[in-house]
C-alpha cells in the first residue's frame, strides 16, 4: 500500500492538471470557435460518409468490369512488347548516317541541275539550246519518212534474188505530210 500511494498522488495531480488543461481549453474557445471545430468536425464525418460509398462504388464497378479490365491490360502488355521491339528496331537504324547520306544526295541532284540549267551536258544542251532541239526533231522526222518509205517500198532497201535480178530505178516516196 505504501508503493501505491505516490502513484495515487501522481494521478491525482494529473487529473487535477488535466482538468486545468480543459478548463483553460474552454474559456480560451468562444462559442464561435467551438461552433467552428464543431461543423468541420460534422463536415469531415460526411465526407468520411461520401468517402466510404465512393469507395464502395469504385469496389462494385471493378467487380462488374474485371474480365474486361484483364483483357485490357493483356493488349496493353502485348502493346507495350510490340512498342520495345519497334523501339529496339529504331534504336539500331543510325538515323545521324542516313540524314547525312540524304545531303549528300541532294546536293549531287542540286548540282546535276545546276549544270543542266547552265546548259552543260547532252540534257543541258538539250534544254538550252534551240538548234540542237531542231535538228533533233528534224532528224526525228527523217527517220519516220524512211520507216515509211521502208514499208511502203520494202524491194529498194531489201534485194533478194535466187537469179540475181536488178532492183528497179529509184522512186520517191509521197510525202505524208501533204
Amino acid at each position: 500500500m505504501d508503493q501505491f500511494i505516490p502513484l495515487k498522488d501522481k494521478i491525482e495531480h494529473m487529473v487535477v492538471s488535466a482538468d486545468s488543461v480543459l478548463v483553460a481549453v474552454n474559456k480560451t474557445l468562444n462559442p464561435d470557435a467551438r461552433a467552428a471545430i464543431t461543423s468541420s468536425l460534422e463536415e469531415l464525418n460526411k465526407t468520411l460518409v461520401e468517402f466510404k460509398a465512393l469507395s464502395r462504388n469504385a469496389n462494385t464497378l471493378l467487380a462488374d468490369n474485371k474480365e474486361t479490365l484483364g483483357r485490357t491490360l493483356k493488349n496493353l502488355d502485348v502493346t507495350t512488347e510490340n512498342f520495345a521491339k519497334i523501339s529496339d528496331t529504331l534504336a539500331q537504324v543510325e538515323i545521324a548516317g542516313t540524314v547525312k547520306q540524304l545531303e549528300q544526295t541532294i546536293g549531287k541532284f542540286n548540282s546535276v541541275l545546276d549544270k543542266v540549267s547552265n546548259g552543260e551536258g547532252s540534257l543541258g544542251k538539250l534544254m538550252t539550246d534551240d538548234k540542237l532541239y531542231t535538228n533533233l526533231e528534224r532528224a526525228t522526222e527523217q527517220a519516220a519518212d524512211l520507216l515509211q518509205d521502208m514499208k511502203l517500198n520494202p524491194k529498194r532497201y531489201v534485194h533478194f534474188s535466187v537469179f540475181g535480178k536488178r532492183p528497179g530505178p529509184y522512186e520517191e516516196p509521197e510525202d505524208p505530210t501533204k
